[in-house]
């Protein structure tokens, strides 16, 4: 049956008359008659007797006006599920993210949009690596890089500031921290360089420092280093989100706070293979990781320098 007769037919019952059915829909009246008989033979029977004075609907016309309601409201509560489908997210996600970003930054973040998108399963990859995103069959990585790989897409999102920390009570034990060779006379928590020794870059808008120490502890892992500087071991080398809570609190301090370390990745990026179709839920979930950069209080808007990834 032609939905769009039997909603003419519903428009013309409302109106009550061929001529104000015609005004109400922008047509002629030869239009709207035309479009009654054409259902009418559609269904063998007649629907309304009409007259040029009158306009009756018969016994069959009040049952397929009752019918042709059901129709039509049916069509509209079947299109308005299918329009709210098409805006929920759904579907399932497989995402990569160092474990220190996950930590102490993107964990509440990405349960937060779980919550508001209740159909969107992730299963979540914690590493340090740029992954092989075909190997590891991985949709979305977070990393933080200096320069992403040449065979993803990298949507940059935010630069990612590291400094030099240490507790307050740590620091008001230590010699004065001036200078960045004054670093040498300090214990140095910083990430694993394989080596006894370790080389401290820094830089200060066109001033760069290379200092010789030797580190207190030294981990491929930041959080490690985070904990360790917590305890008192020493001065970390560590990204500013990581710290952002202790700094405002006044628990940790920032040393040389003019230089920037360099060497561990200065930019967020958010990655995936240009040629994986992606899904409603992995697209989403990518506009929700661009979003960060508005977040200034844990992702410095300060400059900050290139380095390698973490």
């Amino acid at each position: 049956m032609d939905l769009n007769l039997m909603r003419s037919f519903v428009d013309i019952l409302n109106a009550g008359s061929l001529s104000e059915a015609a005004r109400r829909k922008g047509c002629t009246r030869s239009n709207v008659s035309k479009e009654l008989k054409s259902l009418e033979k559609a269904l063998g029977a007649t629907l309304v007797q009409r007259t040029t004075r009158q306009f009756e609907v018969t016994e069959q016309g009040r049952v397929i006006y009752e019918h042709a309601l059901r129709m039509l409201e049916e069509m509209e509560s079947a299109r308005a599920v299918v329009d709210s489908l098409g805006k929920q997210v759904r579907g399932h996600v497989r995402l990569s993210i160092p474990p220190a970003l996950g930590q102490y930054f993107l964990l509440p973040r990405l349960f937060d949009f779980q919550q508001r998108n209740p159909d969107v399963a992730l299963n979540l990859l914690i590493s340090n690596r740029v992954y092989d995103l075909v190997a590891s069959q991985v949709d979305v990585a977070v990393r933080v890089a200096t320069v992403p790989p040449l065979d993803v897409v990298a949507r940059e999102v935010c630069g990612v500031r590291w400094g030099l920390y240490a507790t307050a009570e740590l620091v008001a034990s230590l010699p004065n921290i001036s200078v960045p060779e004054a670093l040498q006379r300090v214990p140095i928590l910083c990430l694993a360089s394989g080596q006894s020794a370790a080389e401290i870059k820094l830089k200060r808008g066109s001033e760069l420092a290379a200092v010789r120490v030797k580190p207190r502890l030294q981990s491929p892992s930041a959080s490690v280093l985070h904990e360790g500087m917590r305890c008192g071991l020493g001065v970390a080398v560590l990204p500013e989100y990581m710290v952002a809570s202790e700094l405002k609190s006044g628990d940790v301090v920032e040393l040389l706070q003019d230089w920037i370390p360099e060497g561990h990745g200065g930019t967020l990026y958010v990655m995936s293979l240009p040629e994986r179709q992606l899904s409603r839920a992995a697209t989403e979930l990518i506009r929700e990781l661009r979003a960060l950069k508005m977040s200034r209080t844990v992702f410095s808007s300060r400059p900050v320098c290139a380095a390698t990834k973490v």
